[in-house]
Formats: structure tokens, sequence, C-alpha cells
């Protein structure tokens, strides 16, 4: 009995470790501060729900949730919208909760950026290891 019970300890133990580690191999989740966008890419500065902002940043969280934060030529917050995410092989998937949006995208991730979008269309983030404005907690 004694036996039994201590191996469904250990395999519970190492399941819930491999999944953990799991979580954390997955390059998407973090804070992405947007760095800058392609010369080609001009559908960003076209869509009414993204007016250009000084500063953004995006955070995906394990849960496949995101944040997306909005800052001023102040850094002070003025926009936070939130949704899920989902990534597929090289396709990211976003849907915002809080406005009707959403887009699908080819992403890859190159060291410690993130390139969203195809064909010489390319809006870029780059991996924030310090979250200075606490945006994870917000």
């Amino acid at each position: 009995m004694k036996s039994t019970f201590f191996l469904c300890f250990v395999v519970i133990s190492f399941t819930a470790l491999a999944q953990r580690r799991n979580e954390t191999k997955n390059p998407l989740i973090g804070t992405w501060k947007f760095t800058q966008q392609s010369k080609m890419s001009v559908d960003r500065t076209s869509s009414k729900y993204f007016p250009i902002y000084k500063t953004e940043y995006f955070v995906l969280d394990a849960g496949q949730k995101f944040k997306h934060f909005f800052l001023d030529a102040d850094n002070v917050l003025v926009k936070v919208l939130e949704g899920k995410w989902t990534a597929t092989n090289n396709k990211l998937r976003m849907k915002y909760s809080t406005i009707k949006y959403e887009f699908d995208t080819d992403f890859f991730c190159l060291d410690d950026e993130l390139l969203l979008g195809s064909n010489f269309k390319f809006l870029t983030f780059t991996k924030q290891e310090n979250d200075s404005y606490n945006l994870a907690l917000k």
C-alpha cells in the first residue's frame, strides 16, 4: 500500500514538472515591446482600432490570454485591450475580447525578436526581460 502511494506520488510529481517545463519552453510567452514595422506594412497606420501610440506592449501568458498595452509620449498608460491567443506551427491567432477584432498572422522568432506578418510586411516586437511597468500585473 505504501509503495503504491509512493509510486502515484512520483508519477504525479513528474507529470506536473513535465507540464511546467512545456509551458516555459513556448517562446511566445512573455512581455513584448513593439519596436518597428517594415516600410511595406501600411495596414497598421490605417487601422481605426490601433492609432499610433508612442509605446505598445503585448503580454502573452501561459494560459493563452494576452493584454495589449498602449502608452503615450509621456509613458502614461492610455489603453489596455485583452483577449486570447493561440499558436499552431507558425500561425498566431489573436482574438480581442474588449473590442470586436481578431487576426491571424504568420510569426517567427529571431533571438529576442518576434516578427508578425509575411511577404516582407512585418511588425517587430522585442522581448522584454525586465517588465519595468509591471504590465503583467495590470
